[in-house]
């Protein structure tokens, strides 16, 4: 992971995941934002925090053009997730 820690540590590198459609027979285990967090900021501290979170909201929506979306203000749509940051982990993805 040294070389895509190299890679992400540029400002202007969005960190995702992404999947050209559903399918049932495969799974995609999307926990990016979850890495994010937990990998890149709290274990490596490769980023902030206001970076990390910067990484997986308002620079995903900027990229997409997605103008009421990714920050905190009034007249914006906005879900707000409350985390315990120590104790934060990816876990395999289960077939369900």
């Amino acid at each position: 992971l040294d070389a895509v820690e190299e890679l992400i540590s540029s400002d202007w590198v969005s960190p995702g995941l992404g999947d050209g459609g559903a399918h049932v027979s495969q799974m995609i285990d999307s926990g990016w934002s979850t890495f994010v967090l937990s990998h890149w900021h709290r274990d490596h501290g490769t980023y902030t925090l206001p970076e990390a979170v910067h990484k997986i909201t308002a620079m995903p929506a900027h990229v997409l053009n997605l103008k009421n979306r990714g920050t905190l203000a009034v007249g914006k749509r906005a879900d707000i997730n409350v985390f315990d940051l120590d104790n934060l982990e990816e876990r395999m993805p289960e077939l369900v």
